[in-house]
């Protein structure tokens, strides 16, 4: 990672050149440097797992290119095999008694959102 990825990631992450070197305990300068250099090996690892953790979908973007059907099937995927064979319907259940009970909640959000927006 260089510099301009190590940004990058902090601004995905919203975090700031400040915030970030206080939260991991190095000094300003340190984090000035990974800006301009990019950061060690461990540290670009680090920011690797924010970034997989804190947004496990990546930045949110309209267009189809960066859309998050990709990254969520995988996630869906990856916890219905945590469930096992044995868990495998009741996961799935409890997926479809969310949607039923959030899908009114979020679509009138979202018809809101819209509405307000024009």
């Amino acid at each position: 990672m260089d510099g301009l990825g190590f940004k990058a990631v902090l601004r995905a992450l919203g975090k700031t050149q400040v915030e970030f070197a206080s939260e991991i305990g190095v000094g300003l300068r340190t984090v000035h440097y990974w800006a301009s250099k990019g950061p060690p090996s461990e540290v670009a690892y680090l920011l690797d797992l924010m970034d997989t953790h804190e947004l496990p979908f990546g930045p949110l973007a309209i267009n189809e290119e960066n859309s998050i059907e990709r990254p969520l099937e995988a996630e869906l995927s990856r916890l219905l095999v945590a469930a096992g064979d044995k868990r495998r319907e009741e996961f799935l259940q409890i997926i479809e008694k969310w949607l039923s009970k959030n899908r009114v909640r979020l679509i009138s959000s979202s018809e809101y959102s819209r509405d307000n927006a024009q």
